[in-house]
């Protein structure tokens, strides 16, 4: 049976510290704008105006129609 080399990993948690910190900067940050973009749709979806309810109930109808293919 395989017995795995664990000395390798002491010396690597640092970079894996640092690419951890990345990887929650990129989801906070894509959560943040999914949010305030989401509320922006949302609003003009809700507008009595054509020209921001149009194109809004567009956006979101394509990618309902895009997602709801795979």
């Amino acid at each position: 049976m395989y017995e795995f080399d664990w000395s390798s990993i002491p010396g690597a948690l640092p970079f894996l510290a640092k690419g951890a910190v990345i990887t929650l900067e990129i989801t906070l940050t894509a959560v943040v704008f999914g949010v305030i973009w989401g509320t922006l749709l949302a609003v003009a979806r809700l507008s009595s105006f054509a020209f921001l309810t149009k194109p809004a109930t567009a956006y979101v109808n394509l990618f309902r129609s895009i997602r709801s293919s795979w």
